[in-house]
């Protein structure tokens, strides 16, 4: 089980595309869950899947309020 910053962080660190990872942190419990990504399995490929696909989604649903708004 992940917390929403793990995931965004692993998968930030999966991304080819991005090449440094700049951790912001208040707290050094916050850095320790952070620093947890390091040493935690990785997802099935079937989640990485699902995750991009979710993320195509909303990307697609941002395109497509753009274009109505416009429109008005």
């Amino acid at each position: 089980n992940l917390s929403t910053a793990q995931l965004c962080l692993k998968w930030v660190l999966k991304n080819p595309s991005i090449s440094s990872v700049l951790l912001g942190v208040k707290t050094s419990t916050q850095l320790a869950e952070n620093l947890e990504v390091f040493s935690s399995p990785d997802l099935p490929n079937e989640d990485w899947e699902n995750l991009q696909n979710s993320l195509a989604n909303c990307r697609n649903t941002k395109k497509q309020n753009s274009k109505i708004i416009d429109g008005i």
